[in-house]
């Protein structure tokens, strides 16, 4: 019967380590892969800072715009086919990129100190605005349609 026991107890040891390098595997290429946000931050030059800001506003919203758009697709779908699971599934996903949001959010915050000062009265985007209220009522909808199914 021991035998078993140790087995067991080594298979929960190799999925321990499993998860645990996973983890540490998308925190590092997460820290890595955010070199404009490191350019920005490490940059002297005050006028390279805002346009490299520019660049790298623009494609945070490119990036959550082609989410949004796939994710509007996913739940039609989904509920054109009745799939709570699908629906479920792009909860979470929209949880994720609601703390990613916050993530970028705090990054633009840093940001902003190594901005001139006359160039920040132009970074209130009334279009991020926008988008950030659609996607929040959106997994809000989202949440409420999960609770009823």
């Amino acid at each position: 019967g021991g035998h078993w026991v140790m087995l067991a107890l080594a298979l929960l040891t190799v999925l321990l380590i499993i998860r645990s390098n996973r983890r540490f595997r998308a925190k590092k290429t997460e820290e890595e892969g955010d070199t404009l946000f490191r350019t920005i931050i490490t940059t002297e030059d005050k006028t390279k800072t805002w346009q490299l800001l520019l660049i790298y506003l623009t494609g945070k919203q490119r990036d959550f715009l082609s989410y949004a758009g796939s994710c509007y697709k996913a739940v039609t779908s989904a509920f054109i086919a009745e799939n709570a699971r699908a629906l479920g599934k792009t909860e979470s996903s929209l949880l994720h990129w609601k703390n990613s949001l916050k993530s970028d959010r705090r990054k633009e915050t840093l940001c902003l100190r190594h901005v001139p000062s006359h160039r920040k009265k132009h970074m209130v985007s009334p279009v991020k605005q926008l988008l950030h209220g659609h996607s929040v009522q959106f997994a809000a909808h989202q949440r409420d349609m999960s609770r009823t199914c």
